[in-house]
């Protein structure tokens, strides 16, 4: 449930802010790159791909101490808890 929950956030999260970032860097580069020099504006694959691998680095490092806290807890306690 915890890697389902953080691998929700981090993928919804990579898509729209990947969607948006492209816009935003298209507008940009349209108006400040293309306008005065006349470069023609590329999707930034190898950016997107890093933070892709840092966005997944970072799920893993989130869920890593949880799920090792679990690990070692008593289903029993973790029942009575609830």
């Amino acid at each position: 449930m915890i890697i389902a929950e953080a691998s929700t956030y981090a993928i919804t999260g990579t898509i729209c802010g990947s969607v948006l970032g492209i816009v935003c860097n298209k507008i940009l580069f349209s108006k400040l790159i293309t306008y005065k020099w006349g470069d023609a504006w590329s999707v930034p694959l190898v950016q997107l791909g890093i933070i892709i691998v840092v966005v997944a680095i970072a799920v893993i490092l989130a869920v890593r101490n949880p799920i090792k806290k679990l690990e070692k807890t008593s289903i029993v306690d973790i029942i009575s808890v609830q």
